[in-house]
């Protein structure tokens, strides 16, 4: 079974954008690899667990201590052993790159590349709008 991750986007997400670029593409990786297992990254843990047996996914396990400073170290560690345990990163962000953001708000936004580069698992950018560029980055 390959295990696919989805970041970038939450099912639970109040732009109605993310959840449709989710299942959109859990329908389309469907036909392609029936055997997949998909598993998106919860931005409201109990409402993504209902939002994702609909579509067809799990929920990634990433605990969310009440101590904001425990929240910050913990989910990040188990954000990073989620992208251990995957075969394939997805990288459903909205628009994902553009010149009008600030360098703080970019790196911020390369965030999923550079931990799939870290873990040595091969990413996919499955966002839907790239730019526009106007200026080097």
């Amino acid at each position: 079974m390959v295990r696919i991750l989805f970041t970038g986007a939450s099912l639970s997400s109040d732009n109605k954008g993310a959840p449709a670029i989710i299942s959109g593409a859990i329908k389309a990786i469907s036909e392609f690899v029936p055997n997949a297992e998909f598993i998106v990254v919860p931005k409201r843990k109990r409402y993504d667990e209902k939002l994702a047996k609909r579509y067809g996914a799990k929920v990634a396990k990433i605990r969310i201590p009440k101590s904001r400073y425990k929240r910050v170290l913990i989910k990040r560690i188990d954000l990073l052993r989620e992208f251990k345990k995957a075969d394939i990163i997805v990288d459903v962000s909205g628009i994902s790159f553009t010149d009008y953001d600030k360098v703080k708000r970019i790196i911020l936004k390369a965030m999923p590349i550079l931990l799939a580069e870290m873990v040595d698992k091969p990413i996919v950018k499955y966002t839907q709008a790239m730019g526009p560029f106007k200026r080097k980055i």
